[in-house]
């Protein structure tokens, strides 16, 4: 018997090759966000709902991790009357608010976010030593989604604040993200 390619886990699987000699291989695609939830167990959702008065901070969150990126993936808004949201980013601001936990989207892993997320935080209020990044209109009673795909990344103590600019009875913020390696 010739050379033999080996399954890589012990299991005693054998490659095998066609009537072409050509041999046949499966791949499977996923998205980014699966990835990091299911293999690397360091996916997030950060959530609140709140009745808040005009211009007013919906939700703050920090990267706290000093070894990983924080990747914002999306942001789902949803709102009981019209209103803009403003997503504002930024270092350096107080911590003030409401604590928002992050789910681990890899439910019962047990690892916890590094990071911290507030809603209500004043000492960001209305953008208070951020930079202005975009703003998103949410229709009556409708849903909104920004989506990043990633690419929105929070480095070591950088911060994105969603701040609301109507006085509206309901809105609830999901941020989803991931963490991963700085040098990866």
């Amino acid at each position: 018997m010739g050379l033999q390619i080996l399954d890589g886990r012990g299991r005693g699987y054998l490659a095998s090759v066609d009537t072409d000699n050509k041999l046949r291989t499966l791949a499977t695609s996923e998205t980014r966000m699966a990835y990091e939830s299911a293999i690397k167990r360091t996916a997030y959702i950060w959530t609140a709902s709140l009745d808040l008065g005009a211009d007013k901070n919906v939700m703050w969150l920090r990267n706290d991790s000093t070894d990983d990126f924080l990747s914002i993936y999306s942001v789902v808004m949803y709102a009981s009357a019209a209103t803009n949201v403003e997503f504002y980013v930024g270092s350096g601001n107080t911590v003030g608010g409401t604590v928002v936990t992050g789910i681990n989207l890899h439910v019962g892993s047990g690892d916890v976010a590094k990071a911290t997320c507030r809603h209500t935080n004043t000492n960001v209020d209305a953008g208070a030593g951020m930079t202005l990044m975009a703003t998103a209109k949410v229709g009556v009673s409708g849903e909104e989604q920004v989506d990043f795909d990633g690419a929105l990344i929070l480095d070591y103590n950088h911060e994105l604040a969603l701040n609301v600019i109507t006085d509206i009875a309901l809105i609830t913020i999901n941020i989803i993200g991931y963490f991963h390696p700085i040098n990866s």
